[in-house]
């Protein structure tokens, strides 16, 4: 890799009205490059799934952080986003210690133009430590507790951020929680007074198919996970354990995992490990080595069926030996809850 500068800049812009804002801005002396994103298939490409909006702060932010990692191959330590909606320009940056920020309210319906020059102003404050002062502009800034950076960058593998250090990890149930919701709550308490020991919590900035989580969405989904925070909770933790088994060797011996039947059943198929012989091997790697268990709760698809029993029955028979399937009538009210319904709906 690279020599990294943290006053050098990679980043990609989004709209076939920042084309010329992508020419101009390879001009800076700060910027090493930046893609220009004609599309959604291209900005779903980049961020490896689907976006609510390609004009938002969050698909900036988002696009910053995959900048940011691209753009240290190149020596740069800034990762920028920019994507131009009808009346505002948005722009997230990432860097090592932060997750910042930009919506400017773009006046002269000029995008293009003005994207240029809003970039080569916010470089020059960013270099300079200076924050805009601008009544149009509103600028958010995340920064990090090292034990997030040191995650962020694979330094370490697991941060506790609640919990009492002495008591043991046994029960953990772990999600995006995108957001946490009464629904996560419900499931929590359940296997709390299934097993009789307190639910830790644990949400992965990292994920096979997806970028890693920046420092604003960790800490607003921290935030919400400690709003629902209850006595049955144990620990809180991140990690950056993308499958169970990472998380088994890296977080405590004997786990119990809390999982949707959804879940259950992509951990007993054979087409996520590559083949059947290594979902075995893997499936004996948590029982045998790390003595993990999974407590399942049955999972409403979004065609209104129910994975409950009848699934169960088709995993492979180390997997059911595992695992315990939770009657679907202890989770009836919180069945059709889901966080993805609750994020279009603007809810918290």
């Amino acid at each position: 890799m690279a020599q990294v500068d943290s006053g050098k800049a990679f980043g990609y812009l989004v709209g076939e009205d920042l084309r010329r804002a992508a020419a101009g801005a390879r001009l800076l002396p700060l910027v090493v490059g930046c893609r220009s994103l004609l599309g959604r298939d291209e900005v779903e490409s980049v961020l490896r799934g689907p976006v609510d909006r390609l004009d938002s702060i969050a698909t900036a932010r988002d696009l910053a952080l995959v900048a940011y990692f691209e753009g240290m191959t190149l020596g740069a330590g800034i990762g920028f986003g920019l994507c131009a909606g009808p009346n505002w320009l948005y722009l997230g940056v990432q860097t090592r210690h932060s997750t910042i920020s930009y919506e400017v309210l773009n006046r002269d319906k000029r995008p293009a133009r003005k994207g240029h020059a809003f970039l080569s102003r916010v470089f020059v404050e960013l270099v300079h430590n200076r924050v805009p002062n601008r009544h149009d502009c509103i600028r958010r800034e995340t920064m990090a507790p090292k034990g997030w950076e040191s995650l962020l960058h694979d330094e370490v593998k697991v941060v506790h951020c609640a919990g009492s250090d002495d008591a043991p990890i046994e029960v953990i149930f772990g999600g995006s929680f995108n957001p946490f919701h009464k629904g996560h709550a419900r499931l929590a308490e359940i296997a709390h007074e299934i097993t009789g020991r307190p639910v830790s919590l644990e949400m992965s900035i990292s994920n096979v198919e997806k970028p890693p989580l920046h420092y604003h969405a960790i800490a607003e989904r921290l935030e919400g996970l400690e709003r629902w925070r209850a006595p049955y909770h144990g620990h809180t933790v991140l990690t950056r354990g993308a499958t169970f088994v990472e998380k088994a060797r890296t977080i405590s011996h004997g786990l119990t995992f809390v999982v949707g039947m959804d879940t259950l059943l992509r951990i007993g198929d054979p087409r996520f490990y590559g083949d059947a012989r290594s979902m075995e091997a893997t499936l004996t790697e948590l029982r045998k080595d790390h003595d993990c268990s999974f407590l399942a709760f049955p999972r409403a698809t979004k065609d209104g069926r129910v994975l409950g029993h009848d699934e169960f029955l088709t995993l492979p028979l180390l997997l059911r030996e595992m695992a315990h399937l939770v009657k679907p009538e202890m989770v009836q009210e919180v069945l059709h809850l889901s966080s993805s319904d609750i994020r279009r709906r603007g809810e918290k």
